[in-house]
């Protein structure tokens, strides 16, 4: 059985995973069983938890690894390295 959570497209000759859409979801909940609806039902009445943190808290983490390190000269090494 697919995973009603992931779909699989063909586009342009290449694999695409995008989310599913509202139709999707809802021809995946018909086929559930009665107590599995009643699951789904019973959990999205719950309230959705608060992330425990804001993607905002990780500004300027890590910023002590880039003292005295040219930006450009960074890029052009690595972009050297690919060509090796």
């Amino acid at each position: 059985m697919r995973n009603p959570l992931l779909v699989v497209d063909f586009e342009r000759g290449e694999h695409v995973v995008r989310k599913p859409t509202l139709e999707e979801l809802i021809q995946a909940a018909s086929r559930l069983t009665c107590e599995e609806r009643e699951r789904l039902i019973q959990a999205l009445r719950q309230p959705r938890a608060e992330p425990a943190h804001e993607i905002t808290e990780l500004c300027g983490l890590g910023k002590e690894v880039w003292n005295n390190i040219d930006a450009q000269d960074y890029v052009n090494a690595e972009r050297d390295s690919w060509r090796s």
